[in-house]
């Protein structure tokens, strides 16, 4: 039986980094772009992720920055929970494109949220943040409070020791890096 993968996304300044993290705590993928998702909008097929959406202006294709508004953390939830699957897809990928895991196994996600203002998140938010989580796959899903980028190890120990939900996350609560 295989343990379930850990899906670490980090949202900082319009960048999302995703860690694809095995059952050991060590990183088995990952992938870092803008936080961006072109969409067709009759099908919503997508049509460019990441960097390649940027400039696209086509009619009859919208471009989602989900994770950029200046006061909210989700204000696009259904671009959110594409990107959020997408990002994890391309995380299990090689050079040569061939996915290297099963990503039908099931998942756990850490989202991690850093703001350029100092305020926490709102329960609405953290409930936008799981619903975009388990739409995407994930079997557990959680959210983190923490001003720096937290190791694999970190990540993984807040999915396989903490219970589901949103954790404001001290140095005290980590383990060391």
């Amino acid at each position: 039986m295989f343990a379930p993968l850990v899906f670490y996304h980090r949202v900082q300044s319009g960048i999302l980094h995703t860690r694809a993290i095995g059952a050991n705590g060590d990183c088995v993928g990952s992938h870092t772009g803008a936080a961006l998702i072109a969409v067709q909008r009759n099908e919503q097929k997508i049509i460019a992720v990441g960097d390649a959406a940027k400039g696209i202006n086509r009619s009859g294709v919208d471009v989602y920055a989900p994770f950029s508004h200046p006061r909210v953390a989700v204000h696009e939830f259904e671009a959110a929970t594409k990107l959020l699957r997408w990002f994890a897809d391309k995380s299990l990928k090689d050079a040569s494109g061939t996915t290297r895991l099963a990503r039908r196994l099931p998942c756990y996600m850490v989202i991690q949220v850093q703001r350029d203002w100092d305020s926490a998140l709102t329960d609405i938010e953290k409930r936008a943040l799981f619903d975009a989580a388990k739409q995407a796959g994930a079997s557990r899903w959680f959210t983190c409070e923490h001003p720096d980028l937290l190791t694999d190890l970190q990540a993984w120990e807040i999915a396989y020791r903490k219970t589901e939900g949103h954790w404001q996350v001290t140095d005290g609560d980590l383990p060391s890096a």
